[in-house]
């Protein structure tokens, strides 16, 4: 479990901190024209419950607050029982994408953080958020799925 909240907190991190690099650049491309602030939204299943990651995550958030709103939301994860099946493990993960799809808004470009997701390093990420965001996409979802991963319902979309 410890090894998935580092994990958890690791994609938290490296996710802000492409939008934090994003920003700059759009500071100085667009100081003379109002720009509407993008909307981020970060969904993860589970809670974190260490304080020294809470208070990384608030001091990226705090950073972020010029450029973005960037809204967390935890939503509960279900427990998963010792020896589990793939057919509960399956029951499971549909539970848990159930209470994420509740939070995902329909005009949102919606990012999956799954492990058998693609890579992107902050600079790619960054590059991706841009191009989101020059393209009249102003609401990015971005979910994090619990120790089982994300169901399939999630990763469609």
């Amino acid at each position: 479990m410890q090894k998935i909240l580092r994990r958890l907190v690791d994609e938290i991190i490296n996710f802000l901190d492409a939008i934090f690099a994003s920003f700059f650049t759009y500071s100085f491309l667009f100081y003379s024209f109002e720009v509407n602030l993008l909307k981020f939204q970060i969904i993860t299943v589970g809670k974190l419950k260490e304080k020294y990651l809470k208070d990384g995550i608030a001091e990226y958030l705090k950073r972020l607050q010029r450029y973005a709103v960037v809204e967390i939301v935890e939503v509960a994860d279900e427990q998963t029982p010792d020896g589990a099946s793939e057919a509960e493990e399956a029951q499971i993960k549909a539970k848990e994408a159930q209470r994420i799809q509740k939070y995902i808004k329909e005009d949102t470009y919606l990012i999956a953080l799954a492990i058998d997701g693609k890579m992107f390093s902050s600079e790619q990420l960054a590059e991706k958020i841009d191009s989101l965001a020059v393209s009249g996409k102003s609401h990015v979802t971005m979910v994090i799925g619990g120790s089982l991963g994300l169901d399939d319902s999630i990763l469609k979309q």
